[in-house]
């Protein structure tokens, strides 16, 4: 795995940005993280849902259920979706962070990638812990 002070993803982004400069005005910028967990244990889907919404289905089966959590901190917006994958026991994460801010300091964006990524991380162990 590459970490975000090796990746081009800075440079690629800055790329991006430059190319936009002068001709748009920065509102807000983030990263989208999509992740694939697959599990050697069991997963109970009904985690993801409450026992209110479980009761709709009145002992059919379940196909499909997914949760979401939007929440922010230290300036930063978290908004991270939890679905079944497309296999047994996987699951499909998509975790995006949002910064709304005029400008971007280029020198910490690296830094942002990381510390992002390991809050979303913590996020999904704390879900997926039974």
């Amino acid at each position: 795995m590459v970490s975000p002070s090796e990746s081009i993803i800075i440079s690629d982004f800055k790329k991006v940005f430059n190319a936009f400069s002068g001709k748009s005005k920065l509102r807000a910028y983030g990263y989208n993280y999509d992740i694939l967990l697959q599990f050697q244990d069991e997963i109970i889907y009904e985690k993801l849902l409450s026992s209110s919404l479980l009761s709709m289905i009145d002992s059919g089966d379940l196909l499909e259920a997914g949760a979401r959590v939007v929440y922010s901190k230290k300036g930063r917006k978290f908004d991270i979706q939890i679905a079944p994958g497309g296999q047994k026991n996987q699951l499909e994460i998509h975790a995006n962070t949002h910064y709304e801010v005029e400008n971007i300091d280029f020198s910490i964006l690296s830094k942002q990638l990381s510390s992002d990524f390991k809050e979303v991380q913590e996020a999904i162990k704390k879900f997926t812990q039974t």
